[in-house]
Order: structure tokens, then sequence, then C-alpha cells
């Protein structure tokens, strides 16, 4: 049996909050974490969450990769371009796209059992979106003629 070291100690950064090296995971046998995390993840839910990205990046084939993130754990997601599903620990997936981040806009969020469904139901809801938009324009050029 292992036990699981703490990380080392963060530094603070001259702006505030943590200094961006510190972010970066380090290796001290079974432990996978970046400083300012702190929790002592494991190179085992790396290796994990990296499988499960690897398994969703296959289903929705070329172009897609790995985008696995750390802080109080190993999260795992995939990204395209500006486009990335986040899997949950249900197995559930979640799409978002920076694509309407335009001046405090959220992004299109999509949920699904599956990579595909997450994807599909992001462009349902970017559709709808889209129709509401177009729909307002038309108002705003009508009242402004």
């Amino acid at each position: 049996m292992s036990i699981r070291k703490k990380p080392p100690k963060p530094r603070r950064h001259s702006g505030g909050g943590y200094h961006p090296d510190d972010w970066e995971a380090v290796s001290d046998g079974v432990m996978y974490c970046a400083p300012a995390c702190g929790r002592g993840c494991t190179w085992g839910e790396h290796t994990s969450a990296l499988r499960h990205a690897i398994v969703a990046c296959e289903q929705l084939g070329d172009g897609w990769v790995p985008a696995l993130t750390e802080n109080l754990g190993w999260h795992c997601a995939i990204r395209r371009g500006s486009v990335r599903i986040s899997i949950g620990q249900n197995g559930y997936s979640m799409l978002s796209t920076e694509f309407a981040r335009v001046r405090g806009v959220g992004g299109i969020i999509g949920e699904g059992a599956t990579p595909a469904e997450a994807l599909a139901d992001a462009r349902a809801v970017l559709e709808r979106e889209l129709t509401w938009a177009d729909n307002q324009l038309l108002t705003f050029l009508e009242a402004t003629e």
C-alpha cells in the first residue's frame, strides 16, 4: 500500500492567486497533482480520466482530442476546436462551446448519455437560440425603419 504524499506548497503570484506554473501537475510516485490543487491527486486517477477521454474521442471520430483538467481531482473532457465535452462521474456528457461567449452571453449547453447525444442536444439548443436571435433582429429592424 502506498501513502500519498502532499504536493509541494504553491507559490503566490504577484498579481494575486497562484503562480501559473503551480497549476502544472507534478509526479511524486503515486501522486500526480498540481501544487495549487493540494488534494493529492494520483497517477491512477489521471490514467482513468485519460482512458475515458480516449474512448469518447474514438466514438466521435477524427479531430477530437483529450482535454483533461486537474483541480481537486482529474476531470475528463474532450475538445475539437472551440467545442468541449465534459464527461462527468456518472458517465453523462455535457457540451459547451465558446462560440457564443460574447459580452457576457453564455455558451451553448447540451446533455446526453453519450458524447454524440450531447452534441445533438447542443445543436438543437443552438438552433433554437439562432431562431430567437433572428426574430429579435427582424423586430429591431422593423422598429427602426
